[in-house]
């Protein structure tokens, strides 16, 4: 039991970083994309930054996190309610999105993030771990599962939003969903046997 509690700092230290860096950095430069196709880049681009929601609560939640600020009960709450309906919502929509689709146009649309996602990325935080920012065993397996975990809701909510790649985006949730049952696993045996 303590190993898992203890686990839960560089997965949560990951999920910090997915947020706050990746995820704020993908919308940045989609929404720096869309300003410069509509001509003006910078005051566009700034315009669209300041009133997008997604970079707002992760700024929100950073400030309110830093300042130990704690939420009044009835709000957690509902804030609670919300969130755990979210990720449902998020598949609900998702599958009506594929529904119709050939399972093999769907494994051909993500063949290209699967590979990505599910090797690519962890052989490269495994070998980031290992030889240029050595880590404790369990924060190196906890970053290498954390590298794996397959393509996560949140990018069909940006794909939506932004109107890009909203298939490839559905397609490469379901089929990275699929492989990691088995890639996670086995990654799991060999760091832990390896």
């Amino acid at each position: 039991m303590e190993t898992l509690l203890s686990a839960v700092v560089p997965a949560s230290l990951s999920v910090l970083i997915n947020s706050v860096f990746i995820m704020t950095g993908a919308v940045l430069i989609l929404e720096i994309t869309r300003a410069r196709a509509s001509g003006g880049a910078l005051v566009n681009s700034a315009r669209a930054l300041a009133t997008n929601p997604l970079l707002w609560a992760v700024v929100i939640g950073l400030a309110l996190s830093a300042a130990g600020a704690q939420m009044p009960l009835s709000i957690e709450r509902l804030l609670g309610l919300l969130g755990q309906a979210a990720a449902p919502c998020a598949l609900v929509a998702i599958g009506l999105f594929l529904a119709g689709r050939p399972v093999a146009k769907l494994a051909a649309s993500a063949a290209l993030s699967n590979v990505a996602k599910l090797a690519l990325f962890p052989l490269i935080v495994w070998l980031l771990t290992q030889y240029v920012f050595p880590l404790e065993p369990l924060w190196a397996v906890a970053a290498v599962l954390m590298a794996g975990m397959p393509v996560g809701a949140n990018a069909f909510v940006i794909a939506g939003h932004y109107g890009v790649r909203l298939a490839d985006a559905s397609a490469a949730i379901v089929v990275t969903t699929a492989i990691s049952l088995v890639s996670l696993s086995l990654m799991l045996i060999l760091m832990i046997d390896g």
